[in-house]
């Protein structure tokens, strides 16, 4: 078990990030999606920064295997009867997925995974099991938001968006998956949950694959960090059910010297006048701009910055709801194949977690606190500039 002060830095430097699907090609769906809670020790428990690149060219077979022992272990001839692959081709995939880490071979020879691997159905039943939770967060962070929109109104500079073009930036990404996320695990500490459920790899990177189904449900985000000497940008994209976005453009952005360029070349209230011809292409093939305007707000970092206690203080009132209302995640454990086959439950644990938020997130567009999610979401919604360093 890690110092207890190192991981709860740790632990509140962390989001939900969306590694691409397995494998994607043109000639089906993937059948699956990577989720980790983290990102800076995959290499250290997984063995590479990028597992679904590890697996890409095989994606197909490897999701059927998954699949196949998501809900209880088996033999390599039963997988290879159940995923109609012949008994070589499952035991050279296994050695692939052993290799990473994804998956393990008991004392009788039958093969489970190490991370949940939550199909559709168990998904359905983790939603109906955290609704009710949800609806006590989601009252408790409404209840409080008419005074962040007040204070937003009295700190944000003539550059600052409209409330209304902000207001998921705030709410989604630094209440309920930044103080939200961080309380809760302030609290796991705290009342012994971690110590009791959480193993030594679920310390440093806790992870699960999600089947992509009718009852797909979770939120994060993704986030990019831009230097040009002392100055920095900062951009944040939501992800989830809420937006159906399961794969971040972004990702294959993130080096782009284009798009840092056009980043710090952009006025304070988003302005493009100044950028060139291929910077504005870069953001207009992003789906940034429309019409020769940017869709994306921007917000300056020191606005953020003194939102942030009122912030804290809503997301740890909201914290100790959910840890009142803990064991509702843990009998979902429990009633789950993974308690049966898994070391520990933290991985499972984070995975709820982030289904709550998405629960939470619906229950607040619902109800008006939140803009509604556009169905589909277009790719600059959810997508935030920051200009300027909030640590």
């Amino acid at each position: 078990m890690h110092d207890q002060h190192k991981l709860i830095l740790a632990l509140l430097l962390s989001c939900l990030s969306a590694a691409s699907a397995l494998g994607q090609d043109h000639r089906e769906p993937a059948r699956l999606s990577f989720w980790v809670v983290g990102g800076e020790e995959s290499a250290t428990r997984f063995g590479t920064d990028n597992v679904t690149k590890a697996l890409a060219d095989e994606r197909h077979d490897i999701e059927s295997i998954l699949l196949g022992i998501a809900e209880r272990p088996l033999s390599a001839d039963a997988i290879a009867a159940r995923t109609k692959l012949s008994r070589a081709r499952v035991l050279g995939l296994l050695a692939r997925l052993q290799a990473l880490h994804l998956v393990k071979e008991d004392d009788q020879s039958r093969w489970a995974t190490t991370i949940p691997v939550i199909t559709d159905e168990q998904m359905k039943q983790i939603r109906e099991s955290l609704t009710p939770m949800a609806r006590d967060v989601a009252r408790k962070v409404a209840a409080n938001a008419p005074a962040l929109t007040e204070l937003y109104q009295s700190v944000k500079s003539t550059t600052d968006p409209a409330w209304e073009n902000i207001a998921h930036l705030v709410i989604d990404k630094f209440l309920v998956d930044g103080s939200l996320l961080g309380a809760i695990q302030r609290l796991e500490l705290e009342r012994g949950v971690h110590q009791r459920y959480y193993s030594h790899d679920q310390d440093l990177i806790p992870a699960f694959f999600l089947e992509r189904g009718e009852h797909f449900s979770t939120f994060g985000t993704n986030e990019y960090d831009f230097q040009n000497g002392s100055e920095q940008r900062e951009v944040y994209v939501l992800h989830g059910a809420v937006l159906k976005r399961y794969d971040i453009r972004m990702n294959a952005h993130r080096s782009d010297p284009v798009l840092s360029a056009a980043l710090f070349r952009l006025t304070p209230a988003g302005g493009i006048e100044s950028l060139s011809g291929n910077e504005t292409e870069t953001l207009r093939a992003l789906g940034w701009i429309e019409n020769d305007r940017l869709r994306v707000p921007v917000i300056q970092a020191k606005t953020v910055k003194a939102l942030m206690p009122l912030v804290e203080k809503i997301g740890a009132d909201a914290g100790n709801v959910v840890l009142d209302e803990h064991p509702r995640i843990i009998k979902a454990f429990d009633r789950s194949p993974y308690s049966r086959f898994e070391q520990s439950g933290g991985d499972y644990i984070q995975a709820c977690y982030h289904v709550l938020f998405d629960l939470v997130l619906e229950q607040l567009a619902a109800t008006g606190v939140l803009s509604a999610f556009p169905q589909p979401a277009p790719e600059h919604f959810g997508v935030f500039i920051i200009m300027g360093q909030l640590s």
